[in-house]
């Protein structure tokens, strides 16, 4: 009796224990399965989120370099800091990362922490100004195991992948960074188009970088001439003369003097106080700071060489908006009598003419440089300005028909703007590289834009309002025109 009771509890032990087994292996396939289902869950949203954060990393990197282009009109030696040196056709790579200088946004969390933004700019020629193409690669680690997997969202109903799921490129076995691969990578690629956006710098009727210094009987106002009541004829009247003629420094105001002139217009500095200020009719105003993009070389395609330098008694024809004629000369430089003519080859409607001298440009004693009404001119000089004698006759009486542009020096040397004599000048000054020294006595009607001013003697400086709206040729910075994401 004692051998069947045992043998019936050993039967039932058996029994249990394979019941447990059973059991086991049920529960062991059930958290296998679940498991599976987990981690490919996560394998998704892992995959999933790493995918939108190299978007993001791309787009970051754009941002730089869309940073690094706008700091060409600010400070061209410093724009391109932490990028490889151009190539014979001008380009430029960088990679970033959260510990470049700037760096990509801070990126932490759950299993990867590498965000990295490889950058190429290559600068496109078009017209007179530079564009840039901006090739962005944005690329994040995907925490999980090397297997591909795709969100039933990214497939049809027949389990045909769709062009998002296509998108998604994961790379298991190279990094994209050139470093060690740790877990895999995922990437985006985006290009955007930079445009340059022209510059309304001519908003006050001086401006300066640096110091600003005025004495004598020198004094600053305004007038419109495109308004008849600001002006007669397009001309400055005193008897309509307006209070715009503001003047501005973006350096500390006690480097700057205005010996007491008389401003009708505001006074700007970066901070301090200018000295000797009373007679200034308009606000005092110390917080003020503007960019003065530099100018750069023309970039022309088509040149008209002949002649080789302006001298003598000389007639040049200006050519249409769409072709405006445009000359490459060493020097210009008219002595006694010698006279200076840009021609208007259609009377009663408007020509162009670009001059580009790598030298000086001089007038002297009786010398007269004549706009013909109608001409719009524009001059890009790399030497220094002289302008004395019989000065600029500008037919058309509106300053924005006669643009002066001095080519910012790179070589670290200084230039001079020099405004002398008793005759009228009716134009645009923009040399932001240049020291301006004017002693004349005058009638200035336009803008002036330079590095230092100094203004001597009786000159009435009269700003033309009406230069507020016009574009400078200067790069003023770059804005993008296209964007589109790389799906190759």
């Amino acid at each position: 009796m004692e051998l069947k009771i045992k043998l019936w509890r050993l039967k039932n032990t058996g029994s249990t224990i394979l019941t447990a087994l059973g059991a086991m292996t049920v529960l062991t396939l059930l958290a296998g399965v679940a498991l599976t289902r987990i981690s490919a869950s996560y394998r998704v949203t892992f995959q999933s989120g790493s995918w939108e954060e190299a978007l993001r990393a791309a787009e970051a990197g754009a941002e730089l370099a869309m940073a690094s282009l706008n700091e060409l009109s600010v400070d061209s030696t410093t724009a391109w800091a932490g990028w490889s040196a151009a190539d014979a056709s001008g380009v430029r790579t960088r990679v970033y990362s959260a510990s470049s200088t700037p760096p990509l946004p801070a990126h932490t969390g759950e299993g990867n922490t590498k965000m990295y933004a490889s950058l190429r700019v290559d600068p496109i020629t078009n017209g007179s100004r530079t564009w840039y193409r901006i090739r962005s690669i944005g690329t994040v680690e995907v925490p999980g195991g090397r297997a591909m997997t795709r969100e039933s969202a990214l497939k049809d109903v027949k389990g045909t992948k769709n062009a998002r799921s296509m998108l998604r490129k994961i790379t298991f076995l190279t990094d994209r960074t050139g470093s060690t691969l740790k877990l895999p990578q995922t990437s985006r690629a985006i290009e955007l188009v930079a445009q340059p956006t022209a510059a309304p710098l001519f908003q006050r009727g001086f401006t300066a970088q640096y110091a600003l210094t005025m004495s004598g009987g020198v004094y600053t106002d305004s007038f419109d001439s495109s308004d008849a009541l600001k002006s007669t004829a397009g001309r400055y009247d005193p008897l309509k003369h307006g209070s715009k003629g503001s003047i501005a420094t973006n350096s500390i105001g006690d480097l700057s003097d205005l010996g007491d002139s008389y401003v009708w217009g505001s006074v700007m500095s970066n901070g301090g106080a200018i000295s000797r200020i009373n007679n200034v009719q308009g606000e005092i105003i110390n917080n003020f700071k503007t960019e003065l993009p530099a100018v750069t070389a023309p970039k022309w395609t088509t040149i008209i060489s002949n002649p080789s330098k302006l001298t003598g008694v000389q007639t040049l024809a200006a050519g249409t908006e769409a072709a405006p004629s445009r000359y490459k000369v060493t020097s210009i430089d008219l002595g006694s009598k010698d006279r200076l003519t840009i021609a208007n080859p259609t009377p009663g409607q408007a020509s162009y003419v670009e001059i580009w001298c790598t030298g000086d440009m001089k007038t002297n004693a009786q010398a007269v440089f004549i706009l013909q009404p109608g001409v719009f001119a524009k001059f890009f000089v790399e030497g220094n300005f002289s302008i004395a004698g019989g000065g600029v006759d500008n037919r058309s009486s509106n300053a924005a028909n006669f643009l002066l542009y001095g080519i910012s020096p790179t070589d670290g040397t200084s230039r001079q703007f020099k405004l002398t004599g008793g005759a009228d000048f009716t134009g645009v000054i923009y040399c932001p590289g240049y020291d301006f020294v004017s002693t004349g006595n005058g009638s200035f009607q336009g803008a002036v834009v330079c590095k230092t001013g100094t203004i001597k003697g009786n000159a009435g400086f009269h700003y033309d309002e009406a230069l507020k709206n016009v574009d400078s040729d200067a790069v003023g910075g770059y804005q993008m025109d296209s964007w589109v994401e790389d799906i190759r």
